[in-house]
């Protein structure tokens, strides 16, 4: 994390983005500090005393360099091997001591590092790679990732302590400058696995410097045709064999717009040559493919993101940081998320992508699929990632005459043990919706679009709406996101809308659903 501005201009230190723009990544976490007299936020508060306050972090245990954490007073005396930090009453361990690492010992029930040495230079990158990080380098499971970050993502996903390593610090820039050709900069290369879905028109509608489209896969020549002459991509890059491909190309990632069914297809192509995936919603058409598709994700080391439009509304992060923790609306009692439209055929979706929309095989079911998987991925999100402990779906043709072989609306109702979520998808809706409504034991929070939200505390408090802030790097946008996490500078965890573990819940709920719809009783999901 570097240095960044504001909405409002100011220069906001890497400290200060652990409690904001990165606090999911220490949310719920024991956490270890390994920092100096420069780990301050841009009030002037010492980071150690920010962490201790935090309401969803516990910090345990601090390690500095040499000197007291908040002195730069190099005249008094090196620190003894362990003291207690007399503002936060924690132990504080001098690594230029006898150990010139954390111990096991020392790093007990800790789940995650951050990393703060704000120092003017790269001298930051010895500690970082000598020190703190050996402890867990040493037991490190390799994650692949550009090789100029190879060495900081091997240790970043530690067998023992399950700890992601938060690197807070102004030097890291630093880092970036030593890379080769700017490779820090470089957008990353990607391919294009089919063309049958309509929302591939977002890779070239609109600028994505992150990214840089180096092949396409479609064997359909007449599609190809059309969409070379509306966005004007090259026909020499555009290959009828998908594995020659990836072997002539050598991409860092594929994103797939085909059919869902295809996307077991695409995994299984790329996997074995370490290549991340991205694939448009939902994940898999079953829990069979979605589980091959985990396996081969775990065996080869890479990547496999699933991309909705709603993961990068403000409104739905904005109400994901409302509910957590210590919620303004009380624990949650009732989620209701509607989404929908007038039907595929209805707003004049392609023949490519209509045919295989409404096939029960390639697309796995209508609306329940189509639509119901947003329900399902934010709900789960928003619970933690919990399986629900039953499904029960109800599912009609309304319009059979043009859906002949698959459901148009599906309402999907999930149990938890103390919430209710309601799913509800159409291809029936006389506008399109994409909204979430969340009901706490003392308030609700509704976000109507993905631009505001109406809140209201209690029942003697009126409702008050708010303007959630925009999406920040590098969650702006799915390929903005693809980049980072390819290039490790993001490591999702496992209950990020777009991560394989949320995403593999959602196609449980989906397949459970099915069942439901079908036999007409409640279920528990496979």
């Amino acid at each position: 994390m570097v240095a960044a501005r504001s909405a409002s201009g100011q220069v906001a230190v890497g400290a200060d983005q652990v409690l904001t723009e990165y606090a999911h990544l220490i949310r719920g976490k024991s956490l270890a500090l390994v920092t100096n007299h420069g780990g301050v936020l841009a009030d002037g508060t010492h980071l150690a005393d920010a962490l201790i306050r935090h309401k969803d972090a516990r910090l345990k245990v601090l390690f500095g360099m040499e000197h007291d954490i908040r002195s730069n007073d190099y005249s008094l005396p090196r620190d003894p091997e362990r003291v207690i930090d007399q503002a936060t009453g924690l132990p504080k361990y001098n690594l230029y001591g006898e150990h010139h690492k954390p111990t096991v010992d020392s790093l007990a029930g800790v789940d995650v590092i951050v990393f703060d040495i704000q120092e003017v230079g790269a001298r930051w990158v010895r500690h970082l790679s000598s020190k703190a990080a050996s402890a867990t380098r040493e037991n490190a499971r390799p994650h692949r990732g550009s090789a100029p970050y190879e060495r900081r993502n091997r240790f970043m996903a530690n067998r023992r302590l399950r700890a992601a390593l938060v690197a807070s610090c102004i030097g890291w820039q630093a880092l970036g400058a030593q890379q080769p050709d700017g490779a820090a900069h470089a957008p990353i290369r990607v391919v294009v696995a089919r063309l049958t879905h309509d929302h591939v028109g977002r890779v070239w509608s609109v600028p994505h410097p992150d990214v840089e489209i180096v092949g396409v896969y479609e064997p359909n020549a007449a599609l190809v045709d059309r969409l070379t002459a509306r966005f004007g991509f090259k026909r020499s890059i555009v290959y009828s064999d998908m594995k020659k491909m990836l072997d002539v190309v050598k991409p860092d990632a594929v994103v797939a717009f085909g059919s869902i069914y295809e996307h077991l297809e695409v995994v299984e192509a790329a996997a074995p040559r370490g290549i991340h995936v991205m694939v448009e919603k939902p994940l898999a058409v079953s829990n069979e493919h979605a589980r091959r598709i985990a396996t081969l994700a775990k065996r080869y080391k890479i990547h496999v993101l699933t991309n909705y439009e709603t993961t990068w509304y403000p409104s739905m992060e904005a109400a994901h940081q409302l509910v957590q923790g210590d919620s303004v609306i009380g624990p949650l009692r009732k989620l209701v998320v509607h989404d929908g439209h007038q039907g595929p055929k209805e707003i004049g979706v392609s023949s490519e992508f209509l045919e295989w929309l409404t096939d029960p095989v390639k697309n796995g079911g209508g609306a329940l699929i189509d639509f119901g998987c947003y329900g399902a991925n934010l709900v789960t999100w928003l619970m933690n990632g919990q399986l629900p402990l039953t499904v029960t779906a109800v599912t009609q043709q309304i319009k059979p005459s043009i859906y002949p072989k698959v459901d148009d609306e599906a309402t999907i109702v999930l149990t938890y043990p103390h919430t209710q979520a309601i799913i509800q998808a159409s291809w029936n809706w006389p506008m399109g919706r994409k909204d979430i409504e969340a009901y706490g034991a003392k308030g609700y929070l509704i976000a109507p679009n993905a631009t505001s939200l109406r809140l209201r505390r209690g029942e003697l408090v009126a409702e008050e709406s708010i303007k959630p802030a925009p999406r920040s790097a590098p969650s702006e946008n799915e390929f903005q996101f693809l980049a980072a996490v390819v290039r490790g500078r993001y490591v999702p965890t496992e209950t990020d809308l777009s991560s394989l573990t949320n995403n593999v819940t959602v196609v449980r709920i989906l397949d459970a659903a099915r069942r439901s719809a079908s036999s007409g009783r409640t279920v528990t999901p496979d």
